[in-house]
Order: structure tokens, then C-alpha cells, then sequence
């Protein structure tokens, strides 16, 4: 209905009707503009090489996804194989932002000088993200 919510959407008797007293007038009162709702299902996929450069395929990734509206669908649920299947109904938002997080490590080396000492650099571990806009579609 596009009638208000809280206002009377309709009424037995029209608008200047007569009635006897103690006649039942029925009334119904709207519960607003009809709300769309919406559904994401889906197959993720994993990180692309455009996405993450330095991402290597069977590593496990976090996996984020919010709706426009700020409801939390996946709250960084850890995922190692792709594609994962996603399946949410009765959503308010009709888009979202999926974040996905993975780490990045690399080797430490050694260098030999031409001293003979050894100068050893340390690995590193760095935690990368991105993130994909996703359409969800109307139920």
C-alpha cells in the first residue's frame, strides 16, 4: 500500500456515507509502503590475480560480507577453498561490500658478505585486503 503507515487505507462506508448509530464501520490501517526484501546467492570466488597479485591459490582467506544497511552476513568466516556458496534471504539492502583479507608472508634470506659474516633478514608476515561490490536480487 501507498498509504502511510498508521493511517486508515480503508473504510466500509465511504467518506459522508449515513449510518444508523451502533452500525459497524470496518476499517484497516496501513502498515506502510511495501518493503522489498532481497536475496544473495552465490558462488565466491577466489581472489584474482588483479585483486591480490600476491595471493597464492589454497591459502586461507577471511572472508567479510555487510549489506548497504550495515547487516553482517559473514564475519570474517576464515575460507581456504573456492568457489565458497553463499545463500542469505530476507535482506533489507539490495547491494553489499564482500572484504576479504589474506596474509602475505615472505622468506627471510641470508647474505653471505664478502667479509664472510652473514647478514640474515627476516621473514615478514603482512595481512592485505580488498574488497568486491555485490548486487543481491530482489525475492
Amino acid at each position: 500500500s501507498e498509504t502511510p503507515e498508521g493511517c486508515v487505507c480503508y473504510q466500509s462506508y465511504s467518506q459522508g456515507s449515513y449510518v444508523d448509530p451502533g452500525t459497524q464501520v470496518d476499517i484497516r490501517v496501513s502498515q506502510g509502503p511495501e518493503k522489498n526484501t532481497y536475496r544473495y546467492h552465490a558462488n565466491i570466488s577466489a581472489p584474482t590475480a588483479e585483486e591480490a597479485p600476491d595471493y597464492v591459490a589454497g591459502t586461507e582467506v577471511k572472508v567479510r560480507l555487510e549489506t548497504d544497511s550495515g547487516q553482517v552476513l559473514m564475519d570474517n568466516e576464515t575460507v581456504s577453498s573456492f568457489p565458497y556458496t553463499a545463500d542469505y534471504f530476507g535482506l533489507t539492502s539490495s547491494a553489499g561490500t564482500i572484504t576479504i583479507t589474506y596474509t602475505v608472508t615472505t622468506d627471510g634470506t641470508s647474505v653471505v658478505n664478502p667479509d664472510g659474516t652473514t647478514t640474515n633478514t627476516p621473514g615478514t608476515t603482512e595481512q592485505k585486503s580488498f574488497t568486491r561490490r555485490v548486487e543481491f536480487t530482489q525475492e
